[in-house]
């Protein structure tokens, strides 16, 4: 059986570790909505270990705030202007690179880890990436919120979130392919929900 990805961060730095998988499992999928608190409860208000440490060396006598600048709101990257291979989510437009079946996703960027990239084979795509880390948008997606992929051959395809539901990190691909590819041409998303114990998933047609 081919376990999901725990995509974790550590010491630091994200990585990658493949989950022992029980002998005999039944997955346990769960709609986001059901683990938001359990989620929340978990989450440790710890130093990120990922930031700068600019707060903890931030000085006593803080400069007196400047007016914010008056100008036009940022707007979410042009899709026309997409480079092959690369996939937007929410305002990140990122690099992919092939991933199949690795145990670990790339260090920047996502990780096509099963199916194939293409927008015009009526198939699925299934890409892994960190959270934190270039994949924390996936954690923000909402039923009809629009996905992008421009594939390697340069087609570009709009896709929308029909589904996004949450697994236990030990679950296997096995036990939940058949929630995630029966929709046709469609592109599935996967990152660490960041209590050390969840994946979402996110399905887009």
């Amino acid at each position: 059986m081919i376990p999901l990805l725990a995509v974790k961060a550590m010491a630091g730095a994200a990585l990658c570790a493949v989950m022992a998988m029980p002998a005999t499992y039944a997955v346990d999928i769960v709609a986001d909505e059901a683990l938001d608190e359990a989620v929340a409860s978990a989450a440790v208000p710890a130093a990120d270990d990922n930031a700068t440490g600019a707060a903890a060396v931030a000085p006593a006598v803080q400069p007196a705030a400047q007016p914010a600048s008056v100008g036009p709101a940022a707007s979410a990257p042009d899709a026309r202007s997409m480079a092959p291979a690369t996939i937007q989510v929410g305002d990140s437009v990122l690099p992919y690179i092939d991933d199949f079946e690795a145990e670990t996703a790339p260090r920047s960027g996502a990780g096509l880890w099963l199916g194939a990239d293409s927008t015009t084979d009526g198939s699925w795509g299934y890409f892994i990436g960190h959270n934190p880390g270039p994949f924390h948008e996936v954690m923000d997606l909402r039923e009809g919120d629009a996905v992008r992929v421009c594939d390697r051959q340069g087609n570009m395809r709009t896709y929308h979130v029909a589904k996004a539901f949450r697994v236990t990190d030990d679950t296997c691909w096995e036990d939940i392919s058949a929630e995630v590819t029966g929709y046709g041409e469609s592109v599935v998303l996967q990152t660490c929900c960041g209590d050390n114990a969840h994946y979402r998933i996110v399905v887009c047609a």
